[in-house]
């Protein structure tokens, strides 16, 4: 079972990139910062719920739920996960969106 949740991480890089195409330098980018923020959280909630580091029950408890929630965020991966670009991908033209750009002739008033 551990293999399988250390091959996910290669496979959640390249389902990011795959589903965001054009946009997959951003998306990546928002995967990283949110990395920094559970890093930079951790260990608040470590002392949160580990009152002293004599105790073995704490940190099993601590392990034990960490290990759930990989367990099943892994899961809902698995199976929630694909291959299409995502609606935000697919670039469309509007009339509207385009800019009128006034020729010579316009310029010179004939």
């Amino acid at each position: 079972m551990q293999f399988i949740l250390g091959m996910n991480c290669g496979g959640f890089y390249k389902c990011a990139t795959l589903i965001s195409k054009q946009y997959s330098h951003f998306v990546i980018s928002i995967i990283q910062f949110m990395k920094c923020l559970v890093l930079l959280a951790a260990p608040g909630l470590m002392s949160i719920f580990v009152v002293d580091d004599t105790s073995r029950e704490q940190w099993k408890n601590v392990f034990f739920v960490l290990g759930i929630f990989l367990i099943i965020s892994n899961l809902l991966f698995c199976f929630l996960v694909n291959d299409k670009p995502a609606s935000f991908t697919k670039i469309t033209k509007h009339k509207e969106s385009y800019i009128q750009v006034p020729q010579e002739s316009d310029k010179n008033g004939i």
